[in-house]
């Protein structure tokens, strides 16, 4: 599962605020990834982050902490109070709630195309993401 966080006027834009975020250790998706081809400029696609939650609620906190810790130095000192992150999370916990939260499976193997998922089990692989080529990648 995933949601859109909408960053309007964030300096320098998504991209740029992605970069900090890996630098940080947190992995998010810029807007402007989603509109390939887009004729002309549209502030909004360099404003916008999708943010995937399909991990443990410590995780999510623990990443939405560090977001929160780089938009206040990207607006300038913008704080994103404590309410703010437990509306968050009370969002994502009725989501869980509701039954819409998507469990991934946790592959405990490289990519292949038979895996083995936390538990053992050796499952085909129907679904790789492999489309950056991280299948070869063994770290």
């Amino acid at each position: 599962m995933f949601l859109w966080l909408w960053c309007e006027g964030i300096p320098g834009g998504s991209h740029a605020f992605y970069q900090r975020l890996k630098q940080r250790g947190v992995l998010v998706v810029p807007g402007r990834d989603f509109f390939p081809g887009l004729a002309g400029p549209w502030e909004h696609r360099d404003e916008c982050l999708r943010i995937s939650y399909a991990q443990d609620e410590e995780r999510v906190r623990a990443g939405i902490a560090i977001i929160g810790d780089e938009l206040r130095r990207s607006y300038g000192g913008w704080d994103m109070s404590r309410a703010f992150l437990d509306h968050l999370a009370a969002e994502l916990a009725q989501i869980e709630r509701d039954g819409l939260t998507r469990h991934e499976r946790r592959i405990a193997s490289p990519q292949d195309a038979v895996i083995r998922v936390a538990g053992g089990a050796e499952v085909v692989n129907l679904c790789a993401n492999n489309y950056l080529g991280s299948r070869t990648i063994r770290r």
